[in-house]
């Protein structure tokens, strides 16, 4: 099982691997992940609108600061 075999490379070297599943990507600010399926593959910006909402929206409304977006 593919998602056995990433989650044992992982504990064992750091680094999660699997036959036929690409490179997985360092984490870094190009937005680069994972996608696991059938077909894995390296996709970029994950949800970036939803990703953007959590990440700078939220902070900045709990900080009390107005947001024109809302």
């Amino acid at each position: 099982d593919m998602v056995v075999q990433l989650w044992a490379s992982f504990a064992k070297d750091g680094v999660p691997s699997a036959d036929q599943v690409p490179v997985w990507p360092d984490f870094r600010d190009d937005g680069a992940f994972m996608f696991i399926s059938r077909n894995p593959h390296v996709d970029h910006h994950y949800e970036e609108e939803q990703m953007n909402f959590w990440l700078e929206t939220v902070p900045t409304i709990l900080a009390g600061e107005t947001h024109d977006e809302l």
